[in-house]
């Protein structure tokens, strides 16, 4: 009976933990989402690069685009040592036009699925 018991209790267990971790994890993207979203924005100016630099740093940049109500807006941000001035770069606002970083604020669905499939993957494993 106690064989019976883990058998099916510990997988029925792990999957309904998963299932609470995952819509949790959904919760909090819906919220962060609904908090910030992404805009194109144009460099203004090329990125100041310090001498001795790494090529896969970022660097700050002057950066513009047209918030919500139609305004221009303006920010430093950190982007790609190979962006030139005149080029695009996708940056993340909040409801404000505020830039703000993406990061766990940024996390995707698509990403949260793949996070937690590879957690998933490590208990098992």
């Amino acid at each position: 009976m106690l064989l019976l018991v883990l058998v099916l209790g510990l997988p029925m267990a792990a999957v309904c933990a998963g299932l609470t971790a995952y819509a949790s994890a959904m919760r909090t993207v819906q919220v962060r989402s609904a908090q910030r979203h992404q805009v194109t924005a144009r460099l203004t100016s090329a990125p100041d690069v310090a001498p001795g630099s790494a090529t896969d740093e970022k660097h700050k940049a002057q950066v513009s685009w047209t918030g919500q109500d139609g305004r221009q807006q303006t920010a430093t941000v950190r982007v790609p040592l190979n962006k030139t001035s005149g080029s695009t770069v996708r940056i993340w606002v909040d409801r404000e036009g505020i830039v703000r970083r993406g990061g766990e604020g940024a996390l995707t669905s698509r990403a949260l699925t793949e996070r937690l499939a590879t957690r998933s993957a490590d208990v098992r494993g």
